[in-house]
């Protein structure tokens, strides 16, 4: 019966200890991270360019090209085998990155995925969130440059 009682009281501070623990360094680290995750993927709209909105309804027209494929069921994912490289050939030619362009075309060959806005999503790290890893390891260096 003692041991417990040992066992419950020992529980019960370590599960104090670990409460303090989480509220005296963990949840300060976290609200910091999210400040600067939060600030580094804040869109700065007034730095996008005139020829830069303007392409954008030119992506969202793209993606949904891509998409009226699905439109014919069946014969759709068919269309796809032959819009799958000019999709990466366009994605090649807007964003000068042969990630995207693969993406683009691993994206519209597979089936069922037509739906993910491709061009879309590719404007938005160019020009929304730039500063973003992804947006770091998929475009080159000289289309992140401050505008």
């Amino acid at each position: 019966m003692r041991f417990r009682l040992a066992l419950k009281a020992s529980q019960a501070s370590c599960e104090a200890v670990r409460r303090v623990a989480v509220r005296r360094i963990e949840q300060p680290i976290i609200e910091e991270i999210g400040k600067r995750a939060g600030a580094a993927i804040t869109p700065e709209t007034k730095m996008i360019t005139k020829e830069s909105w303007a392409k954008l309804p030119i992506c969202i027209l793209l993606d949904l090209v891509g998409d009226s494929s699905e439109l014919v069921p069946f014969l759709g994912e068919f269309t796809d085998l032959g819009f799958a490289p000019i999709e990466a050939g366009l994605l090649k030619a807007l964003f000068q990155s042969n990630a995207i362009a693969s993406i683009g075309f691993v994206e519209e060959i597979l089936p069922f995925t037509d739906v993910i806005p491709t061009f879309t999503i590719a404007w938005c790290l160019e020009n929304i969130w730039p500063t973003t890893l992804l947006a770091q390891k998929l475009l080159p260096a000289e289309k992140l440059a401050p505008k």
